[in-house]
């Protein structure tokens, strides 16, 4: 976090790359890493206390979207995790029951 806000104005190709590889990550902690039974896990109530602050920082620097596609994924797991239903967003994806049909989607 106190690396995004150091950057004042437009991020350099190489933050951008970097930054790409971090939201890569979190994305990656989300899906695969997170027991997502245990919400007292620290790191799980940790990494969502500061993923808002970290996806308001991306929109800052204007490098979601198109630039870094997993800030979008991060938006919509913020958005998700609002609602409630988290867990179910993730078990949908991680057993694919959420990709394209043949043509639909």
């Amino acid at each position: 976090m106190k690396y995004l806000r150091s950057i004042k104005e437009k991020a350099t190709e190489a933050e951008i790359i970097f930054l790409s590889r971090v939201s890569d990550t979190l994305v990656e902690q989300i899906q695969d890493e997170y027991r997502l039974g245990d919400f007292d896990n620290n790191r799980w109530v940790e990494l969502f206390r500061n993923l808002e602050q970290n996806v308001s920082e991306y929109e800052r620097l204007n490098i979601s979207g198109e630039k870094i596609n997993s800030v979008d994924k991060l938006k919509n797991y913020l958005e998700v995790s609002r609602h409630g239903y988290l867990k179910e967003q993730i078990i949908a994806k991680n057993s694919n029951l959420l990709a394209p049909i043949d043509g639909f989607m």
